[in-house]
C-alpha cells in the first residue's frame, strides 16, 4: 500500500508540474531579420539607489543664478519696480547676479529666449503662468512651481504686487539664514471668497458671458456695461469682456446693454423707464433715454443678485420683461479723489465706485483738472458739473457738485471762497491754502 502511494504522489507532481508548464505564456519570437526583442529586464534601467522619484527639486542659493526673472511685458511702470526690488532681494540674499527681462521671445537671441529656469510674474506669455492663474479670480494671487518655473501670480494686475511681496516674505526673508533658495513644493495661494461662488443664468455660468454696449449711442450704455462688469466681479470674482456691438458680427450668451444692433424686437417705453427681458440666449437692458438705460442697468443687477438672498450657489431666469422707473428715492454721495495720487489705475477703481451707485447727486473733493477731464469722459452723458477751480474759473482743485441732468434741472449754483471776500478767489492772510465750497 505505501509502494502505491508513492506511486500516486509521483504522478500527481509530475501533472501539476504539467499543469504550470501549459499555462506559462509564450515567449515573443524574434521577426526575421536582425532585429530583436529586447526583455523587460534589459528595457528598463534599475532606479540608482538611494533616490526618491517623488522628492522635491532643490535649489541652494548658489542655483539662483539658473533663473532669469521674467514679468509680463504689460505691467505697468509701478510694478515693473517692484519686480526690480524682487530682483535686488534675490541678490543680496544669495549673493548672485539674476537677470530680469519682459517676456518677449526671440529664440535667436541669448537675452531673451526660454530659458529652463525662469521665475515668471504676472500673467506671462509662458505656458506655465496660463496654467498656474487658470481659475484665478481678481482678488487671488500666490506663487507656486510648475515645469522647472517659479510661478508668482494673480487674478488681475492689481493683485500682482501682493504676490510679489508674499513671495519675499514666505521665501526670500523667511529661509534668508538657509541655504536653500527655492525648493519645488513651496508654493501659498490666497484666495477671496466671493458672495455668489457660483450663479447660473438661463442655464449657463455667468462667467460665459459677454457684456455687449450699443456703439452708435450716447445714452450712456458704455458707463453702464463698466457697471455690470465692476458689480458681477465684486460679487463673483469673474472680470466679463466688454465689447462694443461694432466690433462683433454675433453675439451669443450676452448682455446687451442698449439698443445694440443684436437687440430686436423691443417696445416702446415710457420716459426714464427701464426694461431688462431674455432673448434667446442673450439678456437685454435697455432703455428710450439716458436715466432709462440706468434705472435698466439697476433692475437688471437687483435681478441677478438678491441682496435678501444668502446662498453661494445660485440660478436666476430672465424671461419675460419687466420693467422699472427706479422708485423715488433720492441718493447722494461725496467722494475725496485725491489731488497727490492720480493714476490710471486710481481713475479706474473709482469710476467703478461711481457706476456701482450712480447716484442723483455726487460731491468730489481735490477735483484737479485732471480729475475734471477724467469725470467729463466717463460720467459726461449722465451727468452735469458745476464748480469754480480754488483760483478762479478752472484754475485750481475744485469741490465739485455733478448732478443726473436727465432728471433734473438746474435753478441755480455757485462756488463760495472762505475768506473775508468770499465771492472771489481769495484765502484768509495767514492760510497756507484756499478753502471753498459749492453750492
Amino acid at each position: 500500500m505505501t509502494k502505491w502511494k508513492g506511486l500516486i504522489a509521483l504522478l500527481l507532481i509530475l501533472a501539476f508540474s504539467c499543469s504550470l508548464a501549459g499555462c506559462a505564456p509564450e515567449q515573443p519570437q524574434a521577426p526575421e531579420g536582425d532585429a530583436t526583442v529586447e526583455s523587460s529586464e534589459t528595457a528598463n534601467e534599475p532606479e540608482e539607489p538611494g533616490v526618491d522619484p517623488d522628492a522635491p527639486v532643490v535649489f541652494l542659493k548658489s542655483d539662483a543664478s539658473k533663473f532669469k526673472i521674467v514679468y509680463a511685458s504689460a505691467l505697468g511702470d509701478t510694478l515693473i519696480g517692484e519686480v526690480e526690488k524682487l530682483a535686488k532681494r534675490i541678490r543680496s540674499a544669495c549673493g548672485v547676479e539674476i537677470t530680469v527681462t519682459g517676456d518677449l521671445i526671440k529664440n535667436d537671441d541669448d537675452t531673451t529666449k526660454e530659458w529652463e529656469h525662469e521665475l515668471l510674474i504676472g500673467a506671462t506669455n509662458r505656458a506655465e503662468s496660463a496654467e498656474f492663474i487658470r481659475d484665478f479670480r481678481p482678488g487671488d494671487y500666490g506663487y507656486g512651481y510648475l515645469n522647472g518655473k517659479i510661478v508668482i501670480g494673480a487674478g488681475s494686475e492689481a493683485k500682482v504686487k501682493n504676490a510679489i511681496l508674499m513671495f519675499i516674505e514666505d521665501v526670500i526673508t523667511e529661509y534668508a539664514a538657509k541655504e536653500i533658495f527655492y525648493q519645488s513644493d513651496w508654493s501659498a495661494l490666497e484666495k477671496k471668497t466671493y458672495a455668489v461662488e457660483r450663479l447660473l443664468l438661463n442655464g449657463a455660468s455667468i462667467k460665459d458671458y459677454t457684456i455687449v454696449y450699443a456703439a452708435d449711442s450716447d445714452l450712456f450704455e458704455k458707463g453702464m456695461a463698466e457697471r455690470l462688469q465692476g458689480i458681477v466681479s465684486e460679487q463673483t470674482g469673474y472680470t466679463l469682456p466688454i465689447k462694443s456691438d461694432a466690433e462683433l458680427d454675433t453675439a451669443e450668451r450676452a448682455f446687451l446693454i442698449g439698443k445694440t444692433k443684436f437687440s430686436t424686437s423691443l417696445a416702446a417705453l415710457s420716459a426714464q423707464e427701464g426694461c431688462v427681458l431674455g432673448s434667446g440666449t442673450n439678456v437685454i437692458a435697455y432703455g428710450d433715454d439716458v436715466q432709462g438705460v440706468v434705472n435698466s442697468s439697476k433692475l437688471l443687477t437687483g435681478l441677478l443678485f438678491d441682496t435678501a438672498s444668502t446662498e453661494k450657489m445660485r440660478t436666476v431666469t430672465i424671461g419675460e420683461a419687466q420693467t422699472s422707473k427706479g422708485g423715488d428715492a433720492f441718493s447722494v454721495m461725496t467722494h475725496n479723489l485725491s489731488s497727490e495720487e492720480i493714476s490710471e489705475s486710481r481713475i479706474s477703481r473709482t469710476m467703478t465706485l461711481l457706476y456701482k451707485y450712480v447716484p442723483d447727486t455726487l460731491g468730489v473733493q481735490e477735483a484737479t483738472a485732471e480729475w475734471m477731464a477724467a469725470l467729463q469722459e466717463h460720467l459726461g452723458d449722465y451727468y452735469e458739473i458745476v464748480g469754480e477751480g480754488c483760483e478762479g474759473g478752472d484754475k485750481g482743485e475744485r469741490t465739485a457738485i455733478l448732478y443726473a441732468k436727465a432728471k433734473y434741472n438746474l435753478i441755480a449754483s455757485g462756488t463760495k471762497w472762505l475768506s473775508k471776500t468770499p465771492d472771489q478767489a481769495s484765502k484768509l492772510p495767514k492760510a497756507s491754502a484756499y478753502s471753498i465750497f459749492t453750492w
